[in-house]
């Protein structure tokens, strides 16, 4: 009697272990679901950190259209500046031509 008594509370005992076992293994793969979840949703997060860095930053567009004003900026002066030492040589030339009719007129009077 006793050792029918003592088999059917090893059988209780085991069976008892076994479904704490369960019990463990269901409450770890849950908490491996978690962690992988909360691993991607730390990966989501660097993602978006990143993605808010580059928005922040100035656009290479708005840069290049900066620079393309300058550009054109430049070369409206440019072209202005070569219009001023045209017309700074022109009137060299003719200082020049004055001077020579100077020097042919006092050449005259003497």
């Amino acid at each position: 009697r006793k050792s029918k008594q003592i088999i059917q509370l090893q059988e209780e005992l085991a069976t008892g272990r076994a479904d704490r076992v369960k019990e463990k293994q269901a409450l770890l793969e849950e908490r491996g679901a978690a962690l992988r979840k909360v691993g991607a949703l730390e990966q989501d997060r660097d993602t978006l950190q990143r993605t808010l860095k580059l928005a922040q930053q100035p656009r290479v567009s708005e840069a290049e259209e900066c620079l393309r004003a300058d550009v054109a900026a430049l070369r409206l002066e440019n072209a202005h500046l070569k219009g001023e030492v045209e017309r700074g040589q022109h009137g060299l030339q003719t200082v020049e031509a004055l001077q020579k009719e100077l020097e042919g007129l006092a050449d005259l009077e003497q």
